[in-house]
């Protein structure tokens, strides 16, 4: 396979993974915390900012250091479930919680390692190049941040009467998700 092939083929796996990355549900229950559209954008694109940050420092770590990734794992799943609890504690209570979406998108994005990150990774550290291998990492930045987006502009146009219910729902699908990841 051609380096040209090879690199179409991560660029292609690397989108779809964003995609699906950016509906994770502690990024749904994120993106139901922060009011307004130039705040869900800042959660975004603080989120892919906290990956690119960690993703140099996390090469490392698994290139050299495979017995830590057990505890990311633990970190990234305690994160998803804080996320959750939140949300839960905002629906329960029937108060509005939101979380300053500079500081919790990078939180988010440093600290909860999920499959698709260490895939994105594991795939740039292939190309063998660090320019490819750094394009594939922003590429998967960049389509995160509009998944992100796009998931909060839809919860927009969810009526105001179903937010509690919404909230409770995504909440505990939140914590269930990452619960059941820390058992496996």
């Amino acid at each position: 396979m051609s380096i040209d092939q090879q690199f179409f083929d991560y660029f292609i796996t690397i989108t779809l993974l964003s995609i699906s990355h950016g509906l994770e549900p502690d990024h749904i229950s994120a993106a139901r915390m922060v009011k307004g559209k130039r705040k869900l954008v800042q959660l975004a694109l603080f989120h892919s900012v906290g990956f690119l940050v960690i993703s140099i420092p996390l090469s490392i770590v698994l290139t050299y250091y495979a017995l830590l990734i057990p505890f990311a794992q633990f970190l990234a799943n305690l994160i998803g479930i804080i996320f959750g609890s939140i949300l839960v504690m905002s629906a329960v209570t029937g108060k509005e919680i939101e979380i300053e979406p500079k500081s919790g998108g990078l939180v988010q994005g440093m600290f909860n390692v999920t499959p698709s990150k260490l895939i994105t990774i594991v795939l740039a550290i292939k190309t063998g190049s660090v320019v490819l291998g750094s394009s594939l990492i922003l590429w998967f930045g960049f389509v995160t941040s509009i998944s992100i987006i796009s998931i909060g502009m839809i919860n927009a146009y969810i009526p105001v009467r179903f937010n509690r219910t919404i909230n409770l729902v995504v909440g505990v699908v939140t914590i269930v998700y990452f619960l059941s990841s820390m058992i496996r």
